[in-house]
């Protein structure tokens, strides 16, 4: 049995100006756009991590 995600996909996080916008890969268009509350960065990474970690 395959665990692996098929097929592609890609987006983009920015924090500026304390906003965080996750942006579309190839056309980068907004998917997701807020005003970051304090440890969101953070908390991108750790779920980032974990996920990496999982793997």
């Amino acid at each position: 049995m395959n665990n692996k995600e098929l097929g592609h996909a890609g987006f983009s996080v920015d924090l500026s100006d304390g906003v965080i916008t996750v942006k579309h890969f190839e056309c980068g268009s907004v998917l997701a756009q807020w005003d970051a509350n304090m440890g969101d960065w953070e908390l991108i990474w750790e779920t980032i991590r974990n996920l990496e970690n999982k793997a």
